[in-house]
């Protein structure tokens, strides 16, 4: 695949229907995402009836409808010329007393910075109120807005996920301060109000249509609440180019909308069953290129940076199908302490998750069992949205590219490499500082803050990998007049370094080898068999935990 001059990232012209609804049978009834280019309007529900189909929802903001139709009807949606895709609605599920000083938030709150004012909504399982989420010296909550997608009744946290993110973007540490506490578990930005949107059940399940009618709200509140950032811990493997993706239509509708959207990576680093060691497994919609797509580090429970390395769960890339760089930054996802739902599905059958008082108070039993610690690139997401709440408190104009430009450029380009880890089952995982394990970095809160480079046009959207097979190498491509990367102060240089690509490489220009097959092991993983372009990656059916991630972050194991 040889890939030169791109008009910005990749684009299929001409497929409007997606793998997944392309492999249905004619009479089989399905549930379909639309993306207009028009705005959707009840002429489009009254065709779709028309065709013996339901209108199932209505994502105006986002331009989207939700369908249910035979298949073969559905597929006949694609001759109009006022949508550009359909695709099957899919099925999502959910994807800090370390996280603050190993990502340097600490240091940076000396400047004063606390999120307040920014509006952040968390796309989850819902948030359970709760102190750690109240206004500091008040009693009033910061979980400013609250919406059930699920049709559960409440949008209170019944699964235990939601809660804990929100606590890692947002909790003000008010069950682990006092004159005895031990540990601070603070969130990140410690003020920033919370949009609870619900569209996870009890179980940690979901769908793309719960998530897509969240991110239109969320779109449609944002000047009400000052929405800036979304948060989205949750995923599932890709089911096609980006371009045919609805969740990626739905955050691309964000990001427009001048909303940064922060997704995880997803848990399958360690999942070698199409024989590709992890790599091209970026769930969606992380596989996006405009997003900030987040893996995760492993703290070894302290707060120092050195010797933190990537666990080696967290999802690798290239993008299956379109080939983009990802993750684009790594933050703490291990064993992260953050604020609990009493009672909710995780506890209950994992009660080994419940941080116990001793750990952050001497003694009292006031706040007794008001943490629990989950592991996975989940609670990684929150660490980096919780940074983009206060640059934006710093700088409320600043555009999502440039923020995504400035975390991605000031992450910190050195990690160790510990060669291997161990997993409770004994299974040897390597670990590796490639770029398409580590993306730009770990995540640095102090020097995000304190980066002040910008660029006047472009777009931040993730780069793309190709196989020059003549060249024998691996290649970016950079659009100079359209990249925000061409700018000398986001130069590819500056935002990944070297170290993580090949030691011979020391200066970048549009479609510089980053790997040559004699340089890196893993170039023949990746590109040697063609691995990520075919359809036959195996995926679990549970990509929040991935393989036993969850099991061995209760059991305390190696991750």
């Amino acid at each position: 695949m040889a890939v030169c001059a791109l008009a910005g990232p990749p684009q299929r012209p001409g497929k409007k229907i997606s793998r997944d609804l392309e492999r249905k049978s004619a009479h089989e009834r399905v549930r379909v995402l639309v993306k207009f280019n028009v705005p959707v309007a009840a002429r489009h529900e009254q065709d779709v009836m028309s065709k013996g189909g339901q209108t199932r929802g209505r994502f105006g903001a986002l331009g989207i409808g939700m369908y249910e139709m035979s298949a073969s009807e559905a597929k006949k949606l694609a001759d109009s010329k006022e949508i550009d895709a359909i695709a099957l609605d899919g099925r999502v599920s959910a994807s800090m007393d370390l996280t603050q000083p190993a990502t340097n938030t600490t240091t940076a709150r000396i400047y004063g910075y606390t999120g307040a004012g920014i509006g952040v909504a968390v796309i989850d399982s819902g948030v359970t109120p709760g102190n750690d989420f109240k206004v500091s010296g008040s009693n009033s909550s910061r979980i400013v807005y609250s919406q059930d997608f699920t049709g559960s009744g409440t949008t209170n946290d019944q699964f235990g996920h939601g809660t804990h993110v929100a606590g890692i973007i947002a909790g003000n540490r008010a069950n682990s301060s006092g004159t005895n506490a031990k540990k601070n578990l603070s969130g990140i930005a410690p003020a920033a109000n919370i949009i609870n949107f619900k569209v996870l059940n009890q179980q940690g399940a979901g769908s793309d249509g719960n998530v897509i009618a969240a991110i239109d709200r969320a779109v449609a509140l944002k000047a009400t609440y000052n929405i800036r950032v979304i948060n989205l811990s949750l995923g599932r493997a890709p089911i096609d180019s980006y371009v045919n993706d609805p969740l990626c239509w739905a955050v691309e509708r964000a990001y427009h909308a001048g909303i940064v959207v922060v997704a995880s990576a997803g848990n399958q680093g360690r999942n070698n069953s199409g024989g590709n060691q992890g790599y091209a497994m970026i769930a969606s919609p992380g596989i996006d290129p405009y997003i900030i797509t987040v893996g995760a580090v492993r703290t070894l429970l302290t707060s120092a940076r050195s010797g933190d390395s990537v666990t080696t769960y967290s999802s690798k890339g290239p993008t299956l199908y379109d080939n983009f760089v990802k993750p684009d930054v790594l933050a703490p996802g291990n064993l992260v302490a953050a604020p609990r739902s009493n009672g909710s599905y995780l506890e209950t059958q994992f009660p080994a998750v419940i941080v116990p008082t001793s750990f952050y108070l001497n003694n009292g039993t006031t706040a007794a069992g008001s943490y629990i610690r989950l592991s996975g690139t989940s609670m990684a997401t929150p660490a980096v949205t919780g940074t983009v709440a206060l640059m934006l408190h710093k700088n409320s104009t600043l555009r999502p590219d440039v923020v995504k430009a400035r975390i991605m450029k000031s992450a910190s380009k050195t990690l160790a490499n510990a060669g291997s880890n161990i997993g409770t089952n004994g299974a040897v995982f390597p670990i590796v500082n490639d770029l398409f394990t580590i993306g730009a970095g770990y995540l640095d809160t102090l020097a995000a803050l304190n980066n002040s480079d910008t660029a006047a046009t472009g777009e931040a959207y993730s780069p793309i990998a190709w196989h020059d097979a003549s060249a024998g190498a691996v290649k970016l491509d950079i659009v100079p007049s359209l990249d925000i990367w061409a700018a000398a102060a986001f130069s590819p240089t500056a935002i990944y370094g070297t170290s993580n690509l090949t030691s011979s490489t020391t200066v970048w220009a549009p479609s510089t080898a980053v790997w040559a097959s004699s340089s890196a092991g893993a170039f023949n993983i990746i590109w040697g068999d063609n691995i990520i372009w075919g359809d036959n990656i195996i995926w679990g059916d549970n990509i929040i935990w991935g393989d036993t991630v969850l099991a061995q972050s209760l059991a305390g194991g190696d991750q």
